[in-house]
């Protein structure tokens, strides 16, 4: 069985987002569960399995770092989904088309942010992937690599991360945790690459980073 997770706290997205993100994937996806972690389980579509908070409430985008949590309830092969990407196709079974490594979190590459213009301290840097989509496996039989992640963050730096860093994507960089990148048949940016179908087959999840998202603008 495969998990699809989302993460809703605070009043950025409505509970609509999360509906039509578990509809879409019901198009497209036949085997998997539908988890939300979220603070506000309120106007969420019934089928929906929700997921209290575990631990403190952390600040916007930093709630995604307690999915790697091993309290975190959820277990199994995790793929993890922004409520502002829109699912094309099947990624269970792109994932399934060649040998992903479980044990290895995977994101998005981001190369395009490579040429931002970076100054001043390191934690300021920007990072060439981003979190929009994450995939990976956990279990209660052993921890790996990926649980450390939330271990490192929690064990007592955790207001101080939040701090230094804009969001995880530089925390993972920088606090030098090792993640691959997922294939270009799974992600496509819509601000930052063209679909070129001689080059490339349709994405299965279209990525909306650095871009005010209503519902209504997602395909």
């Amino acid at each position: 069985m495969y998990n699809i997770i989302c993460v809703k706290f605070g009043n950025k997205y409505s509970s609509d987002f999360v509906n039509k993100l578990f509809k879409d994937c019901s198009l497209v996806h036949r085997s998997f569960e539908f988890y939300c972690y979220t603070d506000d389980p309120e106007g969420i579509d019934s089928q929906i399995n929700i997921v209290n908070p575990i631990g403190p409430t952390l600040k916007g985008v930093w709630n995604k770092l307690a999915l790697f949590s091993n309290e975190f309830p959820v277990k199994g092969k995790n793929i993890f989904l922004d409520l502002d990407v829109s699912v094309q196709n099947n990624i269970i079974e792109r994932l399934e088309s060649y040998e992903h490594d479980w044990d290895t979190l995977h994101l998005v590459h981001a190369p395009w942010k490579d040429n931002k213009k970076r100054y001043g301290r390191l934690s300021s840097y920007d990072v060439i992937h981003h979190s929009s989509v994450m995939v990976w496996e956990n279990s209660d039989q052993w921890v790996n690599n990926i649980q450390k992640i939330w271990e490192h963050f929690n064990s007592g730096l955790r207001d101080y991360f939040m701090r230094k860093y804009k969001g995880i994507d530089r925390f993972l960089a920088h606090e030098d945790f090792h993640v691959e990148y997922l294939p270009t048949h799974i992600t496509l940016s819509k601000k930052h690459e063209k679909f070129d179908p001689h080059k490339r087959m349709k994405p299965a999840v279209i990525t909306y980073e650095e871009i005010d998202v209503r519902l209504e603008d997602l395909v």
